[in-house]
Formats: C-alpha cells, structure tokens, sequence
C-alpha cells in the first residue's frame, strides 16, 4: 500500500497468497519450481499457430518453453512472418539497416 496511491485496508477484498510448494501444488509443469515452466517428459508443445487464422500463441509453453530466452516469442514471429510469405531474416537486415540510416 506504500506503493500505490489512494489503496487503504478498508479498500481490499481478500488476499490470495501463494509459496512456491502451492504453486507446484497446482501446476505439474512446475514440478520442483521449474524455471522453465513446462513439463519436457513428453515434447510436446502447443503449436504457435492456433485453430483459428491469424491467431498465434506464445509463451513459456510454447517451443522451445519458457526461461528468459526469448525464443518462443522470436519463434512465433517467424511463424507470423511466414504465414505472411515474409523472411525473418530479412525483415530484421531491413529494420537494421532502416535504423542506421535515422543515426546522426
């Protein structure tokens, strides 16, 4: 409440408090407070393209999992770009090259 303005005691509804063993508790994917978010037994994980076109998902459970990667977001970009008969390749020498023409 210190952080934020206007948020007094009276103003809350309930509190929902979490350790990390609940946590697990609830997610099997978290088995032992996995960073990574996924449970890589199987392989298996949802495609970045979803049932429905031009809806894509990314995320901690999407190939290759979670962490601080990054690539799941950068591997449902290509899929974007793909499904857009674009190069991700060459969209980023694009964006580079357009950003050191704007350099002093």
């Amino acid at each position: 409440m210190r952080y934020t303005t206007n948020l007094t005691q009276g103003k809350l509804l309930a509190k929902f408090l979490l350790n990390p063993l609940d946590i697990e508790r609830m997610n099997p994917s978290i088995w032992r407070g996995s960073a990574h978010h996924f449970d890589n037994r199987g392989g298996n994980f949802p495609p970045c393209r979803m049932g429905i076109p031009g809806l894509y998902q990314t995320g901690a459970c999407t190939a290759p999992g979670g962490s601080i990667s990054g690539l799941p977001g950068r591997n449902t970009a290509q899929v974007v770009l793909q499904d857009q008969e674009l190069d991700l390749k060459e969209v980023v020498a694009r964006a580079t090259e357009a950003a050191g023409q704007r350099k002093p």
